[in-house]
């Protein structure tokens, strides 16, 4: 079950989105126009030099360059994610701190690529940033955020982030306050450990999202040591290896799941679905339900508890596989209380130390 599929909402909410941006522009504020010719600019980078704050740059369809530095309160409005391209250089696109920024309906893509890029390969916001009906595929850090490391402020709405690796966090590192609100998170690698697609150290609310086909050491999903909390999500298909937590591992933080589904993710270790190694994992009217943690050390196959605490509030826990033990459930040293709950179906047994 996804709770929002928004490959097919982007396009539908664009031409809206464009008129309440444009309606909603500060009095006084000038819009750019940027094209291959026939325009006042060619390249984004001479529209941002010659802007002001407050204004608009409005980018025609083709594939711009990137290495952008937006040190003042813009709006970059593309013609859509599958029209307007920004590529290459890294960062592809930096927001400095103390500056605003709104981006939509463009693709961010390529950076990394023509060097090393420590943190944000595609954005790196130290701001306030909004990015709406976009993209952000394809980038690559060696530090953390493949796709976008956000240090300030970000909102993240009817936007895809997929295919991007980082060290950790391939398609998004969070050390800020991030909302991800019906938006896709998919098919990012973490090839040093932590969080295929999410690593998140800060604040963080998924609504109405999804996090797909992540690959890592641990966390194959997403890795919080913060507070995160997810509402109405889907975490799925992802994988980590030895480490545990096939759809998302629990560090040492905060995390609250509320009305979504962990489904089908796959540990070699523990936890293929959750893992809560030492902080505090609360589900309420959640479904842990088709994970795997197959391994000769396989334990917890829906959920893995290490030293913190689980509570599970009107959920189910079905239909869970460990090769070990604690099909179901397996804690360890841990805190388990269970309420108006279903955990039953599972293999080898539902739950171990509860």
């Amino acid at each position: 079950m996804r709770h929002f599929q928004p490959r097919r909402l982007v396009l539908l909410v664009f031409a809206l989105v464009a008129v309440t941006l444009t309606a909603a522009a500060p009095s006084g504020a000038t819009t750019l126009q940027v094209c291959a010719s026939g325009c006042a600019y060619t390249t984004i980078t001479g529209a941002l030099a010659a802007a002001s704050s407050g204004d608009t740059i409005a980018v025609a369809s083709g594939t711009y360059v990137g290495g952008l530095a937006v040190d003042k309160n813009i709006r970059l409005h593309g013609s859509g994610a599958t029209q307007t391209t920004i590529k290459g250089s890294g960062p592809v696109v930096q927001i400095a701190a103390g500056v605003s920024a709104m981006i939509d309906g463009v693709t961010v893509s390529g950076g990394g690529s023509d060097g090393p890029v420590e943190l944000g390969g595609g954005i790196q916001n130290e701001g306030v940033l909004t990015l709406m009906n976009s993209t952000v595929t394809g980038n690559r850090a060696f530090g953390s955020g493949g796709g976008i490391a956000n240090a300030g402020v970000a909102k993240i709405v009817l936007s895809i982030i997929e295919g991007n690796l980082a060290g950790n966090g391939g398609d998004l590192y969070n050390t800020g306050t991030l909302t991800l609100k019906q938006s896709e998170v998919s098919g990012g690698t973490a090839v040093s450990t932590t969080g295929g697609d999410i690593f998140n150290t800060g604040t963080a609310t998924m609504v109405q999202s999804v996090v797909e086909n992540g690959d890592a050491f641990i966390g194959g999903g997403l890795v919080n040591s913060g507070s995160l909390t997810l509402k109405g999500s889907t975490v799925s298909d992802n994988f980590s290896a030895e480490g545990g937590g096939g759809g998302i591992a629990n560090l040492a933080g905060t995390l609250i799941i509320k009305g979504s589904e962990i489904s089908d993710n796959l540990s070699r270790g523990v936890g293929g679905g959750l893992e809560n190694l030492s902080g505090a994992m609360t589900l309420s009217d959640t479904k842990v339900e088709g994970n795997r943690a197959l391994s000769d050390h396989g334990l917890g196959g829906g959920i893995y508890v290490g030293s913190g605490t689980l509570l599970l509030r009107g959920s189910r826990v079905t239909g869970n596989t460990a090769s070990t033990d604690g099909g179901g459930i397996y804690n360890d040293v841990g805190s388990v209380s269970i309420a108006d709950s279903t955990v039953t179906g599972n293999d080898p047994n539902d739950c171990v130390g509860c």
